[in-house]
Parts: structure tokens; C-alpha cells; sequence
């Protein structure tokens, strides 16, 4: 279906129409279906990438952990792979079948999937199909949770000595400081937790 709209946008040849149009034309529908199977691609390697960090068989490889086999063996940052898990645990957790996925694309899904909840999952999906990126972008990403300040997020976290040890285990297993990827390190590793997963449906963050 998503191939079909993508590819509506490519104009007929019309009077004005320079004679390599047709040549023109077939690297335009090339790249689109390229588009198409990088985003494809993304929703399998979520997958394959949240089974080995679940199961850790990042350690068969010889590598030091998690973020170090991602880095150098799959080639993607820790946070791409990350956000890759993340959006696949997401649409998981909501039903959304592999069909949907590839009619909606996974760029948009993942503008959304912090948001998703059993709730809203329908008026989000007509959101993805009737609106481009740039309009979910400043429609979702502006969106905090209820009684949420406004302001500097980092500024209102407290670190306790809870949090300071948390950050530090997280920083062991992924090989980097940066407080932001190590915070969704922690996410991550606590979400995937299956009992928790049983509860997410009844969560609204919206």
C-alpha cells in the first residue's frame, strides 16, 4: 500500500517532459523502494538486537558488552540501537502487526511510539497515515506528561545515591558517559522485564 501511495507522486510525462524522463522516473521509484526496505530492515534488526541484549549473546562474540557490539560488530550507535528495540517493544506491546508496520513506515512509528498506549493506539495510527513527518514531529514531540513542569528536565532530576549507582552499572555494561544514553540503557533493561510488559496497555503518559 505504501509503495503504491510513494509512488503516485512521480508525474506523467506530459509535452514539456525532457526525454530521459523514463530514465529519471526509474531512479526516483528505485530510491523509493530502497526507502521502503531500509525501513523494513530496521523493524528486523530491532528485533534480532533486542533478543541479544536480552540474552546477552553479544557475549559469544568476544565483545566487552552490549554497547561495544553494537558499535563495532552491527555498526550502529548505541542509541540507534536502542531506539531500534525500543520502537519494536512499542508496537509490540499495542498489537500492531508487521503488516501495519510496513504500511505506516517505521520513521513515523518511531516519532509515536513513546506515546503509544491500548488508548489511543487508533487515533495515533490515523494520526501516521494523514499527517506527514514534520506535522507529528511538532505534534508528539511537544507532548509531556500530565503535571509535567515546563522547563529544563535535566535541571528538576535529583540524583540520589539510588540513581548515581544505577548510572554508574549502566555506564559499566554500555562503555560510554553520556547520562542520556546511559538513562535509557537503565529504561530499557527495566522494561524488559515480561511481567511489566502485562501493565503497559493500562499506562497513559499522554
Amino acid at each position: 500500500m505504501r509503495e503504491k501511495n510513494s509512488r503516485s507522486h512521480i508525474a506523467s510525462p506530459s509535452a514539456a517532459t525532457p526525454p530521459n524522463f523514463e530514465a529519471s522516473a526509474a531512479v526516483c521509484r528505485r530510491a523509493i523502494d530502497l526507502g521502503i526496505e531500509v525501513e523494513r530492515k530496521q523493524w528486523e534488526l530491532g528485533e534480532v538486537l533486542r533478543e541479544i541484549q536480552e540474552k546477552q549473546l553479544w557475549k559469544s562474540t568476544g565483545s566487552k558488552n552490549f554497547s561495544a557490539f553494537v558499535v563495532d560488530s552491527v555498526r550502529v550507535s548505541l542509541r540507534t540501537a536502542q531506539e531500534l528495540i525500543r520502537v519494536r517493544k512499542a508496537c509490540e506491546a499495542v498489537g500492531l502487526s508487521k503488516q501495519t508496520i510496513d504500511e505506516l513506515g517505521w520513521s513515523k512509528l518511531a516519532i509515536v511510539a513513546s506515546k503509544l498506549t491500548g488508548s489511543n493506539k487508533d487515533q495515533i495510527l490515523e494520526d501516521i497515515r494523514q499527517k506527514s513527518t514534520a506535522q507529528l514531529r511538532q505534534i508528539y514531540a511537544q507532548k509531556r506528561p500530565k503535571g509535567a513542569a515546563p522547563g529544563n528536565r535535566a535541571a528538576q532530576l535529583r540524583i540520589t545515591d539510588t540513581i548515581a549507582k544505577a548510572f554508574y552499572c549502566a555506564a559499566i555494561q554500555t562503555g560510554v558517559h553520556d547520562r542520556q544514553t546511559n538513562l535509557e540503557h537503565i529504561c530499557a533493561e527495566f522494561l524488559a522485564k515480561p511481567i511489566l510488559w502485562s501493565l503497559i496497555g493500562e499506562i497513559n503518559c499522554n
